[in-house]
């Protein structure tokens, strides 16, 4: 089941670690990015920003069971989860499907 978790910017690393610690180490995330390109100086700089800017995305099979979404409310690095996960779980689905079939070689989407 997946979760759409909102976290302070700074401390995703942490967030992953945790919720891979207390709940479940075969968790998986999903958070969609872009590459552009920025000139500085007369040279290129190439740039990465998340599209959801501080969500990600967060699967785990245990998340069917309250007792696991309720450890989750106390990881550091959380700000809160979105509620209505559990009825939204094919727009969720359908969404990440369309994001990686845009994505490329190095996991960002094109343009």
């Amino acid at each position: 089941m997946w979760i759409v978790i909102n976290y302070k910017k700074k401390e995703l690393n942490i967030l992953k670690e945790e919720i891979k610690k207390k709940i479940d180490i075969c968790a998986k995330f999903y958070n969609p990015k872009i590459h552009y390109f920025k000139k500085m100086n007369n040279k290129l700089q190439k740039y990465q920003k998340y599209i959801l800017d501080n969500y990600v995305f967060c699967f785990s099979s245990n998340f069917k069971e309250n007792r696991f979404k309720n450890k989750i409310n106390f990881c550091r690095g959380l700000n809160y989860i979105l509620s209505g996960f559990q009825t939204d779980q094919n727009e969720i689905m359908r969404f990440i499907d369309l994001c990686k079939s845009y994505e490329n070689q190095e996991g960002s989407i094109d343009k």
